[in-house]
This record gives structure tokens, sequence and C-alpha cells, in this order.
């Protein structure tokens, strides 16, 4: 049924027929669960839009009311949002969201399609899920709303009617290997508990990616139980790399890449060396990619994409992207940015980053890119600091045995079959060296909790909100804190509704390395929403404010950032000024436009 009316709406749409896309449906039909393993620039991040339109027009009378998308950083869900609404409306490809929004109205006659995510300045807000038959989510808010807590700020946000929504949608979990990460902490115990989760509620779940490790999949195979197939897109004569094999991918680029060594101060040499339309650079930190901008921009069109800039200039570098000659990112660009570029310099990573970020290369229109994957020491160090040392040696380890003297790497990037010197091999021969023993990197202990919120119809919201208050957190493993930038916001302030421009998140465990840009004499300086007359605030709109505040709100007795408090930032604001309040972002200094937020002791990654 759903691979039927799937076909019929991709038709409608005029998308090129992908057959794995098709196959994976099909066993979705029989087992309610399916592992899809398609190549980088596959286009498998597209099929839940007519999907989606399915279940608008058709779906729903079998009780498919929605399809949920959901990724794992909210970059990715902007983009994937973007595209949605492009396709459905045939709307201008530099088209702001607000006018893809009204295209879609006037189309349809209603806002049908919608998002979750803080970072996306867009009118189609559905954080509960419940207006809109297609939703793309990120994975923290997924995780809160299937969990009883909802990210809704609001103490009495009905977790009920999201998690009846999610019950009677299709759920897309996309670029599935930035969840289900075998890297240790609680990321791999958390989405295992979700998939688990969506199977007893009887959820159809789609797990999507290029670069699920065959561990990976048996470790989500093993947890969910039953018939679950992993479906493989792969090229002609192939036998090897899933359950079912759809021979439907072809060929049509090349990637040569090889290992150089390549010192900051001699980057901007590198690239005046080489003849190329657009190039990406890719580092492991802000810093290094901070640094490497203000290298280049001067003599290129560049633009700098990160994790910590605000939603304002996010969105900007984002637009400029498209057309810029060099693009200098962190890992934010690894999946769901729509990139084409014919040069890439990256920093050595982990094989599943490597790959996902050599498949930003010669993804569309142009044929043939190179790579060049930095081992100088600064950029070892850096992948050490943000990766840890073994998944760092293992990666380079696994490189040499694909490499030859010179450096060359004999390795197929376009490639999805395992046998042979393909992308694929290198990815296991990377995991074998990591994760020779992937489950006792699985938290048992968080994953039960986890499903026991799922499935004990006695545990509710109190007790959710004390298993993440336990862990600081769900899907990440430290609490987000929101802050704002004070030039901005000054500049804001005869605007509210242009407030959140001003805002970026960053985690507890990065603030507290920073966090005397926060604190002033023991006080915070915070920016508050607080509703403005009827009862509670009903009534009258809100207004928008800056509350000098003691740094008890956020700080412990030993005067580092608390992520059980700052989980609860509203609640000790409402506390201090007596009235239920929104805290939009914390106002830190240091921030530059359009560079960001860095860290002299930066080693956090730039996501």
């Amino acid at each position: 049924m759903i691979a039927d009316v799937y076909r019929k709406y991709a038709a409608e749409l005029g998308l090129e027929e992908r057959r794995a896309v098709e196959a994976a449906l099909e066993e979705l039909d029989k087992a309610g669960a399916v592992i899809l393993r398609a190549p980088t620039g596959y286009g498998k991040s597209l099929f839940s839009i007519p999907l989606g339109l399915a279940a608008y027009e058709e779906l729903w009378r079998e009780g498919i009311a929605k399809v949920i998308h959901v990724a794992p950083m909210s970059s990715i869900v902007e983009d994937l949002y973007r595209r949605a609404l492009r396709l459905l409306t045939r709307g201008a490809e530099d088209a702001s969201l607000e006018r893809l929004e009204g295209l879609l109205v006037e189309k349809y006659g209603r806002r049908w399609v919608g998002f979750q995510s803080w970072a996306i300045d867009a009118d189609f807000k559905d954080p509960l899920y419940l207006w809109s038959s297609l939703i793309y989510t990120a994975f923290d808010s997924f995780v809160l709303n299937l969990f009883k807590i909802t990210p809704l700020r609001a103490e009495r946000a009905p977790y009920e009617s999201a998690r009846a929504a999610i019950m009677r949608s299709v759920v897309v979990l996309d670029e599935a290997h930035l969840m289900a990460d075998l890297s240790g902490g609680r990321q791999l115990a958390v989405f295992v508990a979700v998939v688990k989760s969506l199977r007893r509620l009887g959820v159809p779940t789609v797990v999507a990616t290029a670069t699920i490790s065959d561990a990976s999949a048996r470790l989500i195979k093993n947890a969910v139980g039953g018939e679950v197939k992993v479906v493989a897109s792969t090229v002609g004569g192939c036998e090897k790399g899933g359950d079912v094999l759809v021979h439907d991918y072809k060929v049509e680029s090349r990637v040569d890449a090889h290992l150089a060594k390549i010192p900051m101060e001699r980057l901007r040499e590198e690239l005046k060396s080489r003849s190329f339309s657009k190039a990406l650079l890719v580092f492991n930190t802000v810093k290094r990619a901070v640094s490497a901008y203000r290298q280049l921009r001067g003599e290129f069109d560049a633009v700098l994409l990160h994790g910590r800039l605000t939603l304002g200039d996010r969105a900007e570098a984002v637009k400029k992207a498209r057309k810029a000659k060099v693009v200098v990112a962190t890992q934010v660009v690894e999946a769901g940015v729509d990139l084409d570029s014919d040069l890439l310099i990256t920093d050595i990573a982990p094989a599943p980053s490597l790959i996902q970020r050599i498949g930003r290369v010669a993804r569309r229109d142009i044929k043939h890119g190179e790579a060049l994957i930095n081992i100088h020491e600064e950029a070892v160090e850096a992948a050490r600091g943000v990766y840890g040392e073994g998944e760092t040696e293992a990666a380079h380890k696994a490189l040499r045995k694909f490499a030859d003297a010179d450096g060359r790497l004999n390795v197929d990037w376009r490639n999805p079959c395992p046998k042979g010197n393909t992308y694929v091999a290198l990815l296991e021969e990377f995991d074998k060296e990591a994760y020779p023993d992937p489950a006792r990197r699985y938290d048992a202990e968080l994953s039960l909790a986890l499903q026991a919120l799922n499935d004990l119809p006695t545990l509710h919201r109190r007790d959710a909100e004390r298993l993440l208050r336990r862990y600081c957190g769900f899907a990440k493993d430290a609490a987000a804190v929101p802050l704002a930038d004070p030039a901005c916001y000054e500049e804001a302030k005869s605007k509210p509704e242009e407030a959140k421009r001003c805002i970026l998140l960053v985690s507890s465990n990065f603030l507290d390395r920073i966090k005397g840009r926060i604190v002033s004499d023991g006080t915070l300086s915070v920016v508050v929403e607080v509703p403005q007359g009827g009862k509670e605030g009903r009534a009258g709109g809100t207004a928008l404010g800056v509350l000098r505040a003691p740094a008890s709100i956020l700080l412990d007795a030993k005067g580092r950032v608390d992520c059980r408090k700052a989980l609860a930032l509203d609640y000790y604001v409402a506390r201090l000024i007596g009235a239920r309040a929104v805290v939009l972002g914390i106002l830190v200094e240091g921030y530059a436009r359009g560079e960001g937020l860095i860290a002299d002791d930066d080693a956090s990654g730039g996501a």
C-alpha cells in the first residue's frame, strides 16, 4: 500500500524513479521497519515529500495521517524543509521560506507542511506535530515528544497529543549514522530506544543513511527484533551490502582523493595553486574554520558556516553558500546541506564523516572532483580533541590501508558495494579498527529507562523530566543553553519579532569554558520574553527585556555551569520575576558578527 501510493505521488511531482526506495517501502509494508542504505546524492532524503503528499491526500483514510522526517541537526531540518516547499510549489531557488510557505497555501488551500526546530525563522512551526501531514523535525525534539516531555516550554504542554500524532505516522530517521553513533556517549542507546519504542507503538519506521555500517545495522536489527531488512541501492553485479539488493545505482561521477599535509598558514597558497569552480573546506573545530576563513576572505569569495553562528548570521551564510566560490565550514555540512563542489579540503575524521564530506564533491552537475584529506599534525590534533584518540587513529590506519606511497587513495567514493576498494569497504575497515565490540558501547540502562517511559502508561511527564535531569539531556551529552549577541539584540529591541535572529545555542560543557563572557559581578544578563495582560498572559501579547539575574540560576556552588539548571532556566527566571517567562538567551561577550563564537581552547567541534 505505502509503496504504491509513493509511486503515484512521486510521478505526480516529477521525481526520478528510485527503485531502492520503492523496495524499502515494500518491505515496510511487510515488517513495519526497514533500513535503507543508499549512496550520498541518491535522493533518499526526498522520498518523504511524495509520501507526505500521499498522507495529506489519501493515506489518512488508512490510518497514516502524517510523515515525520527526523534529521540529526537543525541545519539539515531547515535544508530539507526548504527543498520540500520548493518541490511542492515550484518556487524559485532563492525564494524566502516565508514566500514558499505562502505559495504552499495558495496551491493547496492549507498549511499541511510544517517543522519543529528552534533555528528556523519561518511561520509553519508545529512542535507537537498536530496539524501537518509532513513534518521535518530535529532528533532531540522528536525524542522529547516521543518520551513524554515535548520541546514546548509551557508547563502543561500535552505530550499525549504529540505521541498520538506519532502513532498515526510513518517515521523516517534520516542520516541515521549521526544518531546511531557507535563512538560512545548516549546517542546509540537513545537511538535504539527510539526505534524499539516506535515498533512497540506499531509505527512504520524507515532508518535511512549512506554510511551505516554492518555493526550498526546488526545492533538496530537485534534491538527491534522481528524481520527487519536492510535494503541497499547498489551497482550492477554486486551481491553484498544488504538483505535486499537493488541494482539501480549508476556511477556517473568520480572523486580522486589523497592524503596531504597542509598547515594552516599554507592554506591560501594551496587553494591558489589549484583550479576549481567551487571549493569546500571542512574543519573539525570552529576555531580552525574561523582561522581559515579570516585567511581566505580577502582573496576569495568565501563564506563561513558553522554551528555557533546566530540564527540571523547562519541564514545569511546558508544563502551565500549556494553561490560562493569557497565555503569554509565545520561538520554541519556533512549531511543534508545541498552543496556541489569540485574541490574538497577536509581535516581527517572518522570514516562516516569523511564519506559524507566527500559526498559533497561531484554531487550533481559536476562529474569529476578532487578531495584532499589533511593529516597535518594540526588537523590530527584537532580531530583527537573532537573524536578522541581511538577513532582518529582508526581513521588514519584505515586510510593508510587504501593509500599508495604517494598518499593517493585507491577508493571508489561513488561505489556502494562492500566488495573491492570502495567507500563501504573503507567504512567497514574503520569500524573494525574503532569498534571491535560495538555492543559494549551501548548504555543499556538509559535505553531501558526510555523504553519504560514509552511502554508504561503509569509513567508521565514528571518521570520523564526526572530522567532528563539525571542525564542532562537525552539526545545530546550536555544541555543546550541559548545565548544572545548583545549588538544584534540592541538592533532588534524595537522589533521583538526579530530578536530570535540574535540567538545561538551552545552546549553547557562549552559554555562552562567561556562562562567569564556571561558572568559579571556574580550576575547574568538574560533576554526574557514575558506575557503581558490577561490571566497567565492569555491576552495582551508579550514584552521583551533584559533581566539582571544572579549567576546562581545557571552555576553550581563551585561556580561551574550546571547542566541541570540549564534545562530549567525558564523556571528559575519565572521565580525571580514572579510571572511565567521564556528565556530567549543569555547575553554573551565576544561574539563576532559573521564569524560566530569561539574559545581559545576550542576543541568541541563545530555542530
